[in-house]
């Protein structure tokens, strides 16, 4: 979603719970990660993008596939989201 008067994007905190759920449990790529959760690829990448930014997540590349990793930050900020419904 993006904020019409600011053009910043607002991730979804649904998808945002999925995406941290499966992350706290291991390192997966983005694809697989779309198909977990169900979303279509484009607007994960959005929302990757996002936790990216945020120090929540970095991309790292093991034998030439790109994967995504919670950070030190990303972990405590995960356990602390997971935590509300």
């Amino acid at each position: 979603m993006v904020n019409k008067q600011s053009n910043e994007f607002v991730p979804s905190g649904k998808l945002l719970n999925r995406v941290l759920k499966i992350l706290i449990k291991s390192t997966i790529g983005r694809t697989a990660l779309a198909e977990k959760v169900n979303v279509n690829y484009t607007r994960l990448l959005k929302h990757l993008k996002w936790l990216e930014q945020k120090g929540f997540v970095k991309m790292v590349i093991e034998k030439g596939k790109v994967n995504v990793v919670l950070t030190k930050t990303g972990r405590k900020f995960a356990k602390t989201f997971s935590s509300f419904k």
